[in-house]
């Protein structure tokens, strides 16, 4: 380790002084540091004054080549050097020695020193703001205004004037010395700055980033890009994040460029390799030496994440003007409260992160801008981003037991649907998937949703005016794209269907339910339950899995459901034109009281019957867990218990019990296995029913002797539990209620 007393001047003809990108900005002239600025300033002018030497202390680094890379003393150094700018512009000397002085944190930096010092500069009045003078000269570029080091410097030399207006220090700026010290010993790297760093301050990636693209770019000589790079990367690129608003109080500009280049990159690499993971590109990440290797070996890929920067402004807009929560007309839904997919990637938030079909969803964004050069067909690429949507939205599987969807779509299946023809189609998207075959191999999306986006589009290609109506059906919130049950033949009724499936949905759920079930038994199948089977009916803001296909649908299935639907917003469409007056809930009511008048379709040993005609008391939820899930326990379909909860571990009730419950205003009481039963005074405990009748527990041998010459009943055990045979030709309710009735009068 050598050391000897040096100054500025000194060390400058003897080497280039190069402020390495692992320093930080300069901070000696930021606002914050006033204080400082002025003491040292202070300082500076005394000794100056008096003639004496003032010792600066330590400043060390490496020398390579004969330049100079500061470890400690960047600041200094700096102020140093504006001190000899300010003094050699106002005293008319030779400072062309100062361009050996130069700034690699950015290439902003590196161009503002080189400016001040070529550029003519003679105004040095009392009261003048230099910085301002600086700023209004032709050289001067406005987005050098967003660089913080430029910002400390245009400061620095503003007190600069303010104390040394009336003197001529120039010759005298060599009493400034300090103790230099050249690290001879270290072949200093990127790490051992970040170690030893005065300020104890690491890296940003950002800081990283720059440095190695620049030495990529370089070492694979690549000079076009090379310079296009370092005259946008410090100037244009960041001015341009500032301008498009990506930045708060929890986000840097740096970090949401960084954003950018990771999912461009990430997108980039997945497209391009076959077989990859998450975990490989994470582990890239880590590294982004090796991930600029990776990634931008290809002009190609360079060429387009400089191009995706360049359209940056007119993505962003797109962006905002055509993406939606739910259905706006010309725009397309994502059925997600936060639709700027551009904002998910740039802010990276917790709680609005972007997911894999959004990720394609941008990256289809960005390359239509990159490979059209931002001219580009709104509407084409719209329709192509919502027949993507569709296809990757239906990647899809219903989670055993309950009533959500989850996504299957894996990070490994990216790389074929970017590459599939149908995302990189040029033409008419609706025409290119009538008239071409469309290969889905390892893309996990099935013949059967490909088949729905080509009927869609033989619709639309024969009636044009079908395409709202269809995208307005297939952006409803519970369908997200799949028209599986609705796309009929009659077209007046699906425009009917599209227009009024909202005020339906948003009727009360006891409602729907039923005039459905006058239509048919739709009952959703959802998976096992204890010894039953789980099936569901629909509850409010859970209507996707009704009307949506799932994977427990075969063919047969979605057969019946679009002959349910149909038959259903048929007769809804009747009603609705006979009594113009009626809201929804009137029209459903009026569907069930036509069912219930009509005698051909009353069944009193049919569970829907019972369903339809007191389905106000069965599907009254009281509690938020209730999401109607009922199990079956027999063949017959009669014996169905109403869960409360999701589980069999949860409460839950006999069906008919519970009718009879909110019918006879009698409180229901929880056993020991969590089963709800009627209990009347000490006298009567009605169980359950099945299809062979009731289950009761007497207690009364009066009463059972007197029910007994009016009701049918067995004994089914010796601890006074019977069975209340049906009546086929009676309602089971109104039967038991009479039973009620009479043991109450006993």
């Amino acid at each position: 380790m050598l050391k000897n007393i040096t100054n500025f001047k000194k060390l400058i003809e003897e080497c280039q002084i190069k402020i390495p990108i692992i320093q930080r900005d300069y901070a000696q002239g930021r606002i914050e540091a006033s204080v400082i600025r002025d003491k040292f300033l202070d300082n500076i002018l005394a000794h100056l004054n008096n003639n004496k030497e003032m010792r600066l202390d330590f400043i060390y680094g490496s020398v390579k080549n004969d330049v100079f890379l500061p470890l400690d003393g960047q600041q200094r150094l700096t102020t140093i050097f504006l001190l000899y700018w300010y003094f050699g512009k106002k005293e008319d000397k030779e400072i062309d020695f100062l361009k050996k002085f130069t700034y690699e944190t950015r290439a902003s930096s590196r161009e503002f020193c080189q400016k001040l010092i070529q550029e003519e500069f003679n105004t040095f009045e009392d009261g003048d703001k230099l910085s301002e003078k600086i700023k209004n000269s032709s050289w001067f570029l406005y987005f050098w205004d967003n660089d913080p080091t430029i910002k400390s410097m245009l400061a620095m030399i503003d007190d600069i004037h303010k104390k040394f207006n009336n003197e001529e220090f120039f010759d005298k700026l060599e009493l400034l010395k300090f103790h230099f010290i050249k690290l001879e010993n270290f072949n200093l790297d990127d790490d051992l700055y970040i170690k030893m760093n005065a300020r104890g301050k690491k890296l940003t990636d950002f800081e990283i980033f720059k440095a190695e693209f620049e030495k990529f770019l370089i070492s694979n000589k690549k000079n076009l890009f090379k310079e296009y790079f370092i005259k946008n990367i410090d100037g244009e690129w960041t001015d341009l994040f500032w301008r498009l608003g990506f930045k708060n109080k929890h986000h840097l500009i740096d970090d949401a460029f960084m954003n950018f280049f990771y999912f461009i990159s990430e997108m980039l690499h997945v497209k391009n390799k076959e077989k990859t993971t998450v975990i490989d590109f994470e582990n890239m990440k880590k590294n982004i030496s090796k991930l600029i290797e990776n990634v931008y070996f290809d002009d190609e890929n360079i060429d387009f994440f400089f191009k995706a920067i360049k359209y940056l402004e007119n993505i962003a807009n797109f962006n905002k003007e055509n993406l939606s929560v739910n259905f706006e007309k010309n725009k397309l839904a994502l059925f997600d409260k936060y639709p700027d997919l551009l904002i998910k990637v740039i802010n990276n938030d917790k709680g609005n992160l972007i997911n894999l079909q959004q990720k394609i969803l941008l990256f289809i964004i960005i390359s239509n801008f990159v490979e059209n050069e931002s001219n580009i067909n709104v509407v084409n690429l719209l329709d192509k981003l919502r027949i993507v949507r569709n296809l990757i939205q239906r990647i899809r599987a219903l989670k055993q037991g309950k009533i959500d969807y989850t996504a299957t779509l894996s990070y490994e299946k990216l790389h074929y649907i970017l590459n599939m023809s149908l995302v990189n189609a040029k033409e008419n998207i609706y025409t290119y998937l009538i008239n071409n075959e469309v290969k889905l191999t390892n893309t996990d999306i099935s013949k059967d949703s490909l088949d729905q986006e080509v009927y869609k589009a033989k619709y639309i290609q024969n009636d044009n005016n079908l395409k709202y109506t269809i995208q307005q059906l297939e952006d409803y919130k519970y369908i997200c794209g799949d028209l599986s049950f609705f796309l009929f033949e009659d077209k007046e009724l699906l425009k009917f269907t599209s227009d009024n499936i909202d005020e339906i949905f948003n009727s009360q759920t006891h409602l729907i339910i039923r005039s459905l079930l006058t239509i048919d038994d739709y009952v959703k199948y959802i998976g096992f339950a204890g010894s039953g089977l789980k099936y569901y009916f629909g509850v409010d803001d859970k209507w996707e899995i009704l009307l949506t296909k799932n994977n427990q649908n075969d063919m047969e299935d979605c057969i019946d459901y679009l002959n349910l639907f149909y038959q259903f917003f048929k007769k809804y469409k009747s009603i609705k034109d006979e009594f113009l007056d009626y809201d929804s809930n009137e029209i459903l009511e009026q569907l069930v009281s036509d069912y219930l008048n009509n005698k051909s379709n009353i069944n009193y040993t049919s569970w829907v019957y019972y369903f339809i005609k007191y389905g106000d008391k069965i599907f009254n939820n009281t509690e938020k867990r209730e999401k109607n899930y009922f199990v079956w326990y027999d063949e017959e379909n009669f014996n169905i218990d109403k869960m409360y909860g999701e589980t069999m571990g949860s409460k839950y009730v006999n069906t008919y019990v519970k009718i009879l419950s909110e019918i006879s205003n009698i409180h229901l009481i929880e056993d020991e296995q969590r089963s709800e039963y009627i209990k009347i005074a000490d006298k009567i405990e009605i169980i359950s029913c099945n299809k062979n009748g009731w289950l009761l527990k007497l207690n009364d041998k009066f009463i059972i002797e007197n029910i007994n010459s009016d009701f049918v009943l067995e004994k089914e055990d010796e601890d006074g539990v019977y069975i209340l045979k049906h009546n086929k030709s009676q309602d089971v309710i109104e039967m038991t209620q009479e039973l009620i009735n009479t043991i109450q009068d006993n």
